[in-house]
């Protein structure tokens, strides 16, 4: 709501906007359009020239290995600021009795009870209760990957066309998952044992449904024959280590040519069907790749300890200059 206040006003006085928001890879994306889904960038596709190919090559060996400390790392907080920020988680969660009496536009959507419960058993009690026996620590032969994401994260709120709740997507999977092939579930690593208990007994009473929590994300996401996602960061990821992706959501890479798409009306079945005996698509997906990472997005991290001032994707440049 509040971005959309301001972003409101800056049309009606004729302001200027320019949008930002986290990129992959410690990059950030600022844009004239908007970010994610709504970003400007449409990849050209072009073959790639042999130094092209080089230098991207080069990324995908390096880019886990450039680690870059975050400011608030090492940060000491003051008395009034660890105040404002207990007043702040209050007001993000506020207890039924005082629901009315705080702003909506701030609450998370979680219950003051079991917000605070949790990040009492995680921190004193060292809580690891699981719904899901089915814990993978050895990864099938065979198997397609889904990963979720935060059910009130503003991807899944504004980007979602065709899935509002994490439960219909996994069912949804479940339902249309090519035979022979086990589905191995991603929970978010701050979200893990809290989404929709239908969800865990999904996967409790399938045979050919694990979560994999405790699998390597790089292993997990190499190995699988597909990976399906909503609109996460995950879905670049994949496709920069070499595996299919098929998206339920909009996002900057998906509709681009580099992905599989699903749409309201399509069968799901035969898009995971279509994605599983397709072969990826190395060149068209490097070309997309180049172009994102070295001439769309920013160098450097908003939150980074030493900031730089970004080099401007093209189109921007005029504006900053």
């Amino acid at each position: 709501m509040l971005p959309s206040v301001v972003i409101y006003l800056a049309k009606k006085y004729s302001v200027k906007i320019i949008y930002f928001e986290q990129g992959p890879f410690n990059t950030t994306m600022i844009d004239e359009m908007g970010v994610n889904a709504n970003v400007s960038f449409a990849p050209s596709l072009n073959k790639l020239t042999a130094e092209q190919i080089e230098k991207l090559n080069n990324f995908k060996t390096n880019y886990k290995n450039k680690q870059v400390k975050k400011y608030w790392y090492n940060y000491k907080f003051s008395t009034k600021e660890r105040l404002n920020n207990l007043a702040t988680l209050f007001l993000m969660y506020p207890p039924k009795l005082f629901l009315k009496k705080t702003p909506v536009d701030l609450q998370i959507g979680l219950s003051f009870q079991s917000f605070f419960v949790e990040k009492i058993k995680s921190k004193f009690l060292f809580n690891t209760a699981n719904h899901s026996e089915a814990e993978v620590e050895v990864l099938p032969k065979k198997y397609i990957g889904l990963y979720l994401q935060v059910p009130v994260d503003a991807q899944l709120i504004e980007h979602s066309p065709n899935y509002q709740c994490f439960y219909e997507m996994v069912k949804d999977v479940v339902d249309a998952l090519p035979s022979g092939y086990a589905l191995i579930i991603r929970e978010h690593p701050q979200y893990r044992n809290k989404y929709d208990n239908r969800i865990y007994d999904l996967i409790n009473n399938n045979p050919k449904i694990y979560l994999g929590n405790k699998v390597d994300l790089n292993n997990l996401l190499i190995n699988a024959e597909v990976n399906i996602l909503n609109n996460s960061a995950v879905g670049i990821e994949s496709l920069l280590l070499g595996t299919k992706v098929v998206t339920l959501g909009n996002s900057y890479y998906s509709n681009k040519g580099v992905t599989f798409d699903f749409y309201r009306g399509a069968p799901l079945s035969d898009l995971l069907s279509k994605a599983v005996n397709a072969e990826f698509n190395q060149e068209v997906v490097d070309s997309f790749l180049y172009e994102l990472i070295f001439i769309f997005l920013s160098k450097g991290h908003f939150q980074d300890d030493s900031l730089l001032f970004p080099k401007f994707p093209m189109a921007l440049n005029k504006i900053f200059k």
